[in-house]
């Protein structure tokens, strides 16, 4: 009989536990939202950094790379099912950008840098709002 109560008190606490969670996960979610943005135009703002950058005949490479890996950062707190596949193909696009900046290619760089800013401004900010 002990036992029984026990596993009855157990499922009760799960269940309890479980509809709490919920609430809690509905709130994370609405104050995520607000991060996801924010991410976003963070994301953008360090890419316009590194284009500004690259624009330059003697760039600074290294400000270039580092506003690069910012932008990739940022991206990460961008989330959504809606935005999926177009953050991949920028994040794509950043990664060739820094590769290209590595190595000392500008244009290439640039280019690269372009096709994410691109891809945020037209296909992911769309989604965001």
């Amino acid at each position: 009989m002990k036992t029984i109560k026990r596993i009855i008190m157990a499922i009760f606490i799960a269940a309890s536990m479980g509809a709490v969670s919920g609430y809690s996960t509905m709130a994370v979610a609405a104050e995520s939202a607000e991060g996801v943005k924010v991410g976003l135009d963070n994301t953008i703002e360090q890419i316009e950094i590194a284009i500004a950058e690259l624009e330059k005949e003697a760039a600074d490479l290294d400000l270039a790379k580092k506003a690069i890996y910012e932008a990739r950062q940022f991206a990460k707190e961008i989330t959504g099912d809606n935005v999926g596949a177009a953050k991949r193909r920028m994040t794509k696009d950043l990664k060739k950008a820094s590769r290209a900046a590595k190595k000392g290619e500008r244009e290439e760089a640039l280019s690269y840098a372009q096709a994410a800013h691109d891809i945020a401004l037209t296909e992911i900010t769309p989604n965001m709002l």
